[in-house]
């Protein structure tokens, strides 16, 4: 059965994605699928006059490398995985 939004939870799930909840989260709050809170983040769906859309933009998080952080510790230990200008 396709559970129907109602307006006053359709303005909650706006509310998290301003304040840049992500899709997964949203969607477990609120008993609903991953697809659907990207459909209302887009404007696909539900759509208000004078709002933008995508309401939260995707944010690349950078990625931390396990052995990247392990030479940064410990240089002495792994001189051969820094950059070659970092090396001691």
């Amino acid at each position: 059965m396709k559970k129907s939004l109602t307006d006053e939870i359709v303005e909650e799930i706006y509310i998290e994605l301003r304040d840049g909840k992500g899709s997964g989260w949203i969607a477990d709050q609120f008993n609903i699928s991953k697809q659907t809170v990207q459909v209302l983040n887009r404007g696909d769906s539900h759509k208000q006059e004078g709002m933008r859309y995508p309401i939260r933009l995707k944010i690349n998080k950078p990625k931390v490398h396990i052995i990247d952080k392990v030479a940064y510790e410990f240089p002495d230990e792994c001189p051969l995985l820094l950059p070659k200008t970092m090396r001691f």
